[in-house]
C-alpha cells in the first residue's frame, strides 16, 4: 500500500494562517475538556462519534463505514463497510505500560491479513509503524518538530517510496484529542492509545514522490470559538475548495 492520499473523508481537521478567516481562540492546550460528536459537510454528509465515560472513542459512523473500537480489549476495533458488508478486525492487541498498542493483527472476514506493530518515542509519540503482509515489508517512519508530526517517510522492504510533509499554525491548538484525519496514516480514527496527538492545527499536508514531484497538496482553513475549539474548517487545492465542514462539539 502507498502512503495513502488523504481521503476527503479523512480530511476533516485544522488550519491555517489567514488571520481574516480565524476568530480569534484561547490556549487550548489548558482547554481541553469537549469532543467532537458530529462533523457536517455542506453536501449533508456528516460523521457521527461516540466515547465512553473516560472519553475514548467507541463508534465512530461515517456515510460508507461503521467502526466499533473496543478500547483495553484483546479485540480492539471492527469496521463494517456498509455498501459490501465486508468486515474488517483490528485483533491480538498488545500493548505497553502507558496502554499504548504496541502490535495488532488485521483480519478480513476473519481471515488474517497482516500484523502492525508500533514504536514511540520518549516524548510519547509515535515514531514507527511497520506493517507485514505475505513477505512484504512496510515502514512508517515519523518525525516531529516542537511537538508537532512534521514528516512520514513511508519503506517498502527498506526501500523508500513516498513522503508526507505536513506544516502548521504557530498559534493555533489542537483542540480535538483524536486523529480525525488520519494524518499517521494508520486506516481508521486514533486516539491516546496510539500515542499524542500533535499540538497545533494543520495548515497545509502536501505530498511527495521519490523524484521530488508533488503528489497532492491540500491546505486547511478554519474558523473557531472563544475557546479554541473548530467551528468549520475549508479545505482547498490549487486556491479551489474542495470541501466545506461544520464541527459540533459535545
Amino acid at each position: 500500500m502507498k502512503l495513502v492520499i488523504v481521503s476527503l473523508a479523512a480530511a476533516l481537521l485544522l488550519l491555517n494562517c489567514r488571520k481574516s478567516r480565524i476568530t480569534p481562540g484561547a490556549d487550548a492546550r489548558t482547554a481541553l475538556i469537549k469532543q467532537p460528536a458530529t462533523v457536517v459537510a455542506e453536501n449533508g454528509e456528516s460523521f457521527h462519534f461516540l466515547y465512553d465515560e473516560h472519553g475514548q472513542l467507541l463508534v465512530h459512523t461515517a456515510a460508507d463505514a461503521v467502526h466499533y473500537y473496543k478500547p483495553g480489549n484483546d479485540h480492539l476495533l471492527t469496521l463494517l463497510l456498509k455498501e459490501s458488508n465486508e468486515k474488517f478486525s483490528y485483533k491480538h492487541a498488545q500493548r505497553d505500560a502507558y496502554n499504548r498498542i504496541m502490535k495488532l493483527e488485521k483480519f478480513k472476514q476473519d481471515i488474517p491479513e497482516s500484523t502492525i506493530e508500533f514504536t514511540y518515542n520518549v516524548s510519547g509519540y509515535l515514531s514507527k509503524r511497520k506493517v507485514i503482509d505475505e513477505g512484504l515489508v512496510q515502514e512508517f517512519i515519523y518525525t516531529y518538530d516542537a511537538g508537532n508530526l512534521v514528516k512520514i517517510e513511508e519503506y517498502v522492504n527498506a526501500a523508500l517510496t513516498s513522503t508526507m510533509l505536513l506544516e502548521y499554525y504557530d498559534n493555533r491548538f489542537n483542540t480535538v484529542g483524536i486523529d480525525l484525519l488520519d494524518f499517521k496514516q494508520i486506516g481508521f480514527v486514533t486516539d491516546a492509545q496510539f500515542g499524542n496527538q500533535s499540538k497545533n492545527l494543520v495548515k497545509s499536508l502536501k505530498a511527495i514522490s521519490t523524484d521530488g514531484q508533488t503528489g497532492f497538496s491540500f491546505q486547511y482553513f478554519y474558523r473557531t470559538d472563544v475557546n479554541g475549539y473548530v467551528k468549520s474548517m475549508e479545505i482547498e487545492t490549487n486556491n479551489e475548495t474542495l470541501k466545506k465542514y461544520n464541527f459540533i462539539f459535545q
